[in-house]
């Protein structure tokens, strides 16, 4: 019993230990662009309201990033929604490897990363990092 506590303790201790710093703080970046797709169509469509589907373009200093919003299947994920009416205003962004964290009133969004996703309108977002 007493190697099962001390076990959980350490297990704790190494979960909760100070976290690593992301490889991009968060700094203050430009919602260029945002694209709205429907997540189901006709039929396909659950009797529930469902979310949208997003692809988005970032400028952050010159950088332009792109990503997409896959939200699951819910109907209280607004998020979507509100990266839409985002779109030309300043947002926080924390830029990693393989996603995009916007941070902005009432939007706290995880965007999977792509690269020389071409959906946009500006080319500066079609050949994005």
């Amino acid at each position: 019993m007493h190697k099962r506590i001390s076990g959980l303790v350490v297990s704790l201790m190494l979960l909760t230990g100070s976290p690593s710093a992301p490889k991009s703080q968060q700094k203050t970046a430009t919602l260029v662009e945002a694209n709205a797709l429907p997540g189901c169509a006709g039929l396909d469509c659950p009797p529930w309201p469902m979310p949208i589907d997003v692809d988005v373009c970032i400028d952050r200093d010159g950088n332009y990033y792109t990503g997409i919003y896959r939200p699951w299947g819910v109907p209280w994920a607004k998020a979507g929604k509100r990266l839409l009416e985002l779109r030309g205003q300043s947002v926080e962004v924390i830029v990693t490897d393989n996603d995009i964290r916007v941070v902005a009133p009432k939007v706290n969004a995880r965007l999977q990363r792509m690269h020389n996703y071409r959906v946009f309108r500006l080319a500066s977002c079609n050949v994005a990092k």
